[in-house]
């Protein structure tokens, strides 16, 4: 907790995220500035809205350029620890295809890292329940667990796969978070939105054998992001992802 208050303390000064007024490590508690009534939560379709976008990716990439936060991590890096987790709680596969997913992420892992990547802080968190927006069009963004310093790709590749289905419907997106539209950075977040939903479908699964929230669909929650990321590894253009970052 004491990171992601940290990390929304930092994004407050910069106007992107309520204040946090008052935080008890001991009580695993944080109180927040309120916003007014009128502001509502995010919804896929309101990201979907041109003015919404710009806001949003100008909110994410206004954190990309502030001081580092305190921790540093990839999302590959998430997978390992995940991994082990499972294991440690008897899960030894998380579906049949398993293995073959978290080696077609392996070899997006490589390929990132051949072609080299920055760490800037990031709110680092693609689901729209977690940007909330005023009536004026203004928004906020809200839930800094997920924030530390990431490939600034990663932060938008998330956010478009949350938001978006299509190619032709991202490239709007990258030239306004880039000033221009480049096939290297879709498939720089399209790489990163697989590896992305593998890590929370394997985090779906443990967490329906381990979590003593009984009442919440992890199951399904996690055969949903495993699905997404098996037809986007199937595609055929995910070979040619791999060779042209």
């Amino acid at each position: 907790m004491e990171r992601s208050v940290s990390a929304a303390r930092q994004a407050s000064t910069l106007g992107l995220t309520p204040a946090p007024l008052w935080h008890s490590p001991e009580m695993s508690a944080v109180v927040f500035d309120r916003l007014p009534e009128a502001w509502h939560t995010a919804r896929m379709d309101d990201l979907r809205k041109r003015d919404v976008l710009e806001s949003v990716i100008a909110a994410k990439s206004a954190l990309h350029g502030s001081r580092p936060l305190g921790e540093t991590w990839t999302v590959f890096d998430r997978i390992r620890v995940v991994e082990k987790a499972l294991a440690d709680a008897g899960i030894a596969e998380v579906a049949a295809d398993g293995w073959w997913m978290r080696e077609c992420v392996g070899d997006i892992e490589a390929a990132i890292i051949a072609t080299g990547f920055d760490e800037k802080p990031a709110h680092a968190d693609g689901l729209a329940s977690n940007i909330m927006i005023a009536p004026d069009g203004r928004v906020q963004l809200v839930d800094f667990d997920e924030a530390r310093n990431v490939d600034p790709f990663y932060d938008i590749g998330i956010l478009l796969n949350e938001a978006f289905q299509f190619d032709s419907e991202m490239q709007p997106a990258l030239e306004i978070f880039e000033g221009q539209f480049r096939q290297t950075s879709l498939n720089r977040c399209r790489l990163y939105a697989i590896a992305d939903d593998l890590f929370w479908g394997m985090w779906g699964m443990l967490m329906d054998r381990v979590s003593p929230r009984g009442g919440i669909e992890f199951l399904k929650y996690a055969q949903w992001r495993l699905l997404r990321c098996r037809m986007a590894l199937r595609n055929p253009r995910f070979e040619f992802m791999l060779r042209t970052l």
